[in-house]
């Protein structure tokens, strides 16, 4: 995350009223799931084995899973954060489309595939987006470089009770060229439909 965007979370964090100190280590997600309420946010985790609770306030959400070959890994991230203003659904999505681009650095990434559209059906105004990029080369947990695939799946929306602050969800999965899970969108299509909204 860039130190800009994490600079205002963070100060949204305060403007909150965050308390909850941010989880210091991993906690394993129970099966069946139960929904996770954050402040403003809530959604429903996968039904599966593996899935962990690596960073927790809250208004930071951030889940992991490690994938079957060494070095791929899915991640679920949530947050909320000040939202510009905007007049229309296509501003809206422009907005969301220009934060992609300034949050992938050209030195490291190579974007496949960059697709923003309006999305509706969540009461608010919401832009769904879906990122291919060659990360080159991603540093693994062995400490090596290896040319991987990002793919990301996100959903971005304006709070129902304040325009002024914005909710994202993304759901996205690292893995090796030719590796892809062919379940992966269904997967991240079943959290990002279970986002709702609460109270601030």
């Amino acid at each position: 995350m860039k130190r800009s965007a994490r600079w205002q979370i963070l100060g949204l964090a305060v403007l909150v009223g965050s308390c909850a100190p941010t989880t210091a280590t991993t906690q394993k997600i129970p099966l069946p799931p139960q929904r996770l309420f954050q402040a403003g946010y809530s959604l429903l985790p996968p039904n599966e084995e593996g899935w962990e609770v690596s960073q927790r306030d809250r208004v930071l959400l951030a889940l992991g899973k490690h994938g079957s070959n060494r070095n791929e890994i899915a991640i679920i991230w949530g947050a909320l954060f000040k939202l510009q203003p905007f007049k229309s659904d296509d501003e809206f999505v422009r907005l969301v489309r220009d934060s992609r681009e300034k949050d992938s650095d050209p030195r490291r990434f190579r974007v496949v595939k960059r697709d923003v559209t309006s999305y509706p059906g969540k009461g608010t105004t919401c832009a769904y987006s879906h990122e291919v990029l060659e990360d080159n080369p991603a540093l693994t947990e062995s400490g090596n470089r290896v040319d991987m695939i990002r793919e990301m799946f996100g959903l971005t929306c304006a709070h129902t009770t304040n325009k002024q602050i914005g909710v994202t969800v993304n759901y996205s999965q690292r893995y090796y060229t030719g590796q892809r899970d062919p379940q992966l969108q269904h997967r991240a299509t079943s959290v990002l439909t279970s986002v709702e909204f609460s109270a601030l």
